[in-house]
């Protein structure tokens, strides 16, 4: 097992789908499991590591970052649980030790491909958009609404689409792989909760100019079953109004 290889997860009572991806990949990378509901049952040889609170997404993630000793010269899967590697597992790391830069695979889900997330950055007005949608239960399930028939719409213009290798702004939460970044900077600034996740990493990408890479060539299945699907929707409405917020301070 490579020293330098790891892979950074979260548990909020989702131990079993974290149970299997250790059974699949144990033999090839560190497991890091940040055990936020404290009920994480010890599977392999994985490291666990529990913090007082649940610290929710992008903290765990900064939280674990404390158990790998030099994350600048490291390689790190940062991902949801429920997740399949489909195809180019063998790629996911073939990058020059030296060189830093952020891998986007291809994720597929019920709801159609996920990557690229974001080719360009978006203006101002974009995230006001969403944050002033999402002030009010109303507007916001008519934004969702017109959101989700906009991924159908989407869905079938890709599959008539070429995929193709690509240097773009931001990948899809669910599964980001990093090559060698040093992330002290990015822990040391404070983010929300949850969501908003993979803006807080373009940001940090772009304003370190660390490239973002997309190579439809790894393809990941994502199940989109994870414990935040499972979340009150005015509470989830709330938790994405506050990283439109933290997006719209921080980045505009």
């Amino acid at each position: 097992m490579s020293k330098n290889k790891y892979w950074i997860l979260i548990n909020f009572n989702n131990s079993d789908d974290i149970h299997k991806l250790i059974s699949l990949y144990a033999n090839d990378i560190n497991f890091i499991i940040v055990d936020n509901s404290k009920n994480y049952i010890k599977y392999n040889n994985e490291s666990i590591i529990i913090p007082e609170t649940n610290l929710g997404y992008i903290a765990g993630f900064k939280y674990a970052l404390n158990s790998i000793n030099d994350h600048s010269i490291s390689k790190c899967i940062f991902s949801n649980s429920d997740i399949k590697i489909i195809d180019g597992l063998n790629k996911i790391f073939e990058i020059n030790k030296d060189i830093s830069n952020v891998i986007v695979p291809r994720i597929i889900s019920p709801n159609g491909e996920q990557n690229p997330h974001l080719v360009k950055r978006q203006k101002k007005k974009y995230w006001v958009l969403r944050y002033v949608s999402s002030k009010n239960s109303i507007l916001w399930f008519l934004w969702t609404f017109l959101a989700n028939f906009r991924k159908k719409i989407n869905k079938k213009l890709i599959k008539n689409s070429s995929l193709n290798y690509q240097k773009i702004y931001s990948g899809h939460g669910s599964f980001l792989i990093f090559n060698n970044i040093d992330f002290s900077k990015f822990k040391r600034s404070s983010h929300n909760f949850l969501y908003g996740e993979e803006i807080h990493f373009a940001e940090y990408f772009h304003m370190n100019n660390i490239p973002v890479l997309f190579n439809p060539k790894v393809i990941i299945h994502h199940n989109e079953h994870a414990s935040t699907s499972k979340l009150n929707n005015n509470f989830r409405r709330i938790l994405f109004n506050d990283s439109y917020k933290s997006i719209l301070s921080k980045y505009y």
